[in-house]
């Protein structure tokens, strides 16, 4: 359907449709946009503003549990590619941290306990530290990643 047959069908000016067409409605009267919709086959829907603000609550929690997924299997990849060179970064950058008081001591302290040792050692520890309930915390300022950022 052309846009000058769904002009004629809503009742409103080809130009109508094309600021419909891209997204240009401020100026379109709801009418015309529900006529346009029913043209097409669609239906529109009116969220309620504290549904939209549960959806969008919804998306952010998704978004962060993306996110933290996607921390870990950073981490988890780190594990299985761990060397001594990527070890003595991690503690350096935990140094930094401590020495700029740039990072909260209880996180210094899990990650000192996490880099200590054999490589074999510490990339067991950061795999189950993927698991722990401290993973999410942790993950997000990480010795590993960046300048300490994942």
């Amino acid at each position: 359907m052309s846009q000058q047959n769904v002009a004629e069908r809503v009742g409103a000016g080809r130009t109508t449709i094309v600021a419909i067409d891209s997204g240009n409605i401020a100026r379109v009267a709801f009418g015309t946009i529900r006529s346009y919709a029913d043209q097409l086959g669609m239906s529109i829907e009116l969220v309620k503003p504290r549904e939209l603000e549960r959806m969008e609550r919804r998306l952010a929690r998704a978004e962060q549990a993306r996110l933290d997924a996607e921390r870990k299997t950073k981490h988890l990849l780190i594990a299985l590619s761990l060397d001594r060179k990527r070890v003595a970064s991690a503690r350096r950058q935990v140094d930094l941290w401590e020495r700029g008081r740039t990072c909260s001591p209880v996180y210094i302290e899990r990650w000192r306990a996490i880099l200590d040792g054999k490589i074999s050692d510490i990339a067991q520890r950061l795999a189950a530290a993927a698991q722990s309930e401290w993973a999410n915390a942790l993950f997000q300022n990480s010795p590993f990643v960046g300048a300490g950022r994942s």
